[in-house]
């Protein structure tokens, strides 16, 4: 075994000499080496006036050169061939050409120093229009509405492309006096070659018209399309024999290919490759003519028994989520069609609901945990039945998140419901006790450190799964739990006290929006915590700052270090004293309740002719 890793090593050492003996040399010529950028294996290397050698090169190496920013290559011979105004320059040395000597001769020159022309270009909208002269890549800058002067350089710049904003819907039209027509791509992208003199009038902006979109179904074509969306927003019954769509618009067509197959689709004439894709998306830019060729597979029907139909959400396939593939589902029976060569419907329950039973042909189905929902196989007049409730939802947690635009891959979970539309600061949910049992929380980010993010429950600080992760499974939440997650370390622990004067009732104290609180034993919290509580007929300072009540009458403040709340009785200078004897109808209570008979009411602070008075017996 020895002999034979001696001889394998002995043999590879060989094969490295031999191919160490063969070498070769660059010799790299150029006029002004301030006009090119010259790259070996993308790094940079500096070159100077005139001759410049690399020797005693072997293996693999790739020469790259573009011209500076403001200049142009004129030419360049390499190896003998001779290239005119190219944009970039690459060339691989490599043994196996058997060259001894690569040779390349660049010669480069500034743009000012060239001859120049110009066009002149009309525009309606510059903010939609994006320019550029190739194959140069000269972006046009200070474009403004109405005339423009664009200069060029006759020979290097040949072309311009235009494009609009990126998201929105293209260029509307160009027109030009050259000698050839403007051409559009189905990117929605504009070419035009460039000649001196001629004039171009760029429309940005869409005339406020609608277009037909003529449909040419063939064979079962019709059935094929799911769905339609204008602007985002899909097309209730769309009438195919009289359809328009406003100029500008971006239009969704989405194919049912689980239950058709697409023989041919087209949009003008452009047959986009739809193997990987259900829908296709474009905007639309004049009237059009749409091409949808497909044959329906076979089916089989099944009947769907619920309920509550809303309590349900059904998917052709074995994935939820994909909107296509819903089936809205009545109270009662429901017929539904499935391709008998992909026979599947998944079903999960809507939110704040839950499906209680599920029975196929008389057998219970089990929920799939490990796919997250129900994945059932049906067959022709397969009979399913489905029990759904209400979900009873008493129980209010409060989640507090900071920097949460800073989290790249941020979720949580509740139960088998992701928490969705978070914001910084609080962000109160309502579920059931059920659904508490199992918290999971999963962070962290592409662009920012998250070593010093912290979770506390209920001001706790937690540990994470794992060391470094920042992953969390917490069981059995309560009502006025309050989850808090800090991106950059949590801040300090203060105390919030309470000195109440006799005869005041603070009531139903709040930290954290849900969290109660008996005010007599004070408070630790973190900084930042939320505060509230209701007292009646009280004047409250919070650090010998007087608080104003909110309009529902509660006192509501924010902690910011250690916090001294005085709560005391509320006497102003405006309240007057009187007797029974003296008391008339017009009285009212503190809450604005109009009184008629004084002579019954209890002591007290009231209301007379907009001042307050105290009645005493």
């Amino acid at each position: 075994m020895k002999n034979l890793l001696r001889s394998i090593m002995t043999m590879l050492l060989m094969l490295a000499g031999v191919s160490g003996l063969r070498a070769y040399d660059l010799v790299v010529t150029v006029n002004d080496p301030s006009l090119v950028n010259f790259m070996v294996n993308y790094v940079s290397k500096p070159l100077v006036e005139g001759e410049n050698r690399f020797e005693n090169l072997s293996g693999y190496n790739y020469v790259f050169v573009t011209p500076a920013s403001d200049a142009v290559i004129q030419k360049v011979v390499q190896n003998g061939q001779t290239m005119e105004n190219p944009t970039v320059v690459e060339m691989n040395m490599n043994d196996d050409y058997g060259i001894d000597t690569f040779t390349m001769d660049i010669t480069a020159i500034k743009m000012s120093d060239l001859p120049q022309s110009s066009f002149t270009v009309f525009i309606d909208n510059p903010e939609r229009v994006d320019m550029t002269l190739e194959p140069k890549g000269k972006v046009v800058t200070g474009l403004k509405a109405g005339e423009n002067t664009v200069e060029f350089l006759p020979g290097i710049m040949s072309y311009a492309s235009v494009a609009g904003p990126w998201g929105e819907a293209p260029i509307y039209k160009i027109e030009t006096t050259g000698s050839v027509a403007p051409k559009q791509f189905s990117s929605g992208d504009w070419e035009f070659d460039i000649e001196e003199g001629m004039v171009v009038t760029i429309t940005a902006d869409y005339p406020d018209e609608s277009v037909p979109l003529t449909f040419d179904f063939r064979n079962d074509g019709r059935g094929c399309i799911s769905q339609i969306k204008i602007n985002g927003e899909p097309v209730e019954n769309p009438d195919y024999d009289n359809f328009t769509v406003k100029l500008g618009s971006k239009i969704e067509i989405t194919l049912n290919k689980s239950d058709y197959q697409l023989t041919d689709f087209a949009y003008n004439s452009n047959h986009p490759y739809m193997g990987y894709t259900d829908t296709y998306s474009t905007y639309v830019t004049g009237p059009a003519d749409i091409l949808v060729d497909a044959v329906k597979n076979r089916m089989v029907e099944c009947s769907v028994d619920i309920n509550i139909g809303a309590a349900a959400l059904l998917y052709k396939g074995q994935q939820t989520g994909v909107e296509a593939n819903l089936i809205k589902l009545v109270d009662g029976s429901n017929t539904i069609e499935v391709n008998a060569a992909n026979p599947y419907l998944a079903l999960t329950a809507a939110d704040g609901y839950v499906l209680e039973q599920v029975v196929q042909n008389g057998e219970n189905v089990k929920f799939d945990d490990y796919a997250g929902f129900y994945l059932l196989s049906v067959g022709e007049d397969d009979e399913i039945r489905i029990t759904a409730s209400k979900i009873e939802r008493d129980q209010k947690i409060a989640i507090y998140v900071t920097d949460i635009d800073m989290w790249s891959n941020f979720s949580i979970t509740v139960g088998r419901s992701a928490v969705v539309g978070l914001h910084n600061g609080y962000n109160v949910r309502e579920y059931a006790l059920d659904e508490l049992a199992s918290v999971g929380i999963v962070g962290n980010s592409w662009y920012y450190d998250t070593s010093d993010a912290q979770l506390y429950l209920n001001n706790v600080l937690q540990s994470p799964l794992y060391t470094g992760s920042f992953q969390f499974d917490l069981n059995d939440l309560e009502n006025g739990d309050v989850l808090k997650i800090f991106f950059r370390g949590a801040p300090a622990e203060c105390d919030v006290t309470f000195d109440i004067e006799d005869g005041i009732a603070v009531e139903d104290a709040l930290h954290d929006i849900v969290a109660a609180f008996e005010p007599a034993n004070g408070l630790r919290c973190l900084v930042g915590t939320q505060v509230s509580f209701a007292a009646k007929y009280a004047s409250v300072k919070v650090n010998d700052v007087a608080l104003t009540p909110a309009e529902d009458g509660r006192y509501i403040f924010d902690v910011d270090g250690n916090t001294m709340v005085k709560v005391s009785k509320e006497i102003g200078a405006s309240v007057e004293e009187i007797s029974i004897e003296d008391a008339v109808d017009a009285i009212y209570t503190i809450e604005g309740i109009k009184v008629s008979d004084a002579s019954v009411l209890p002591s007290g602070i009231y209301i007379k002719n907009g001042r307050k008075i105290i009645i005493s017996r």
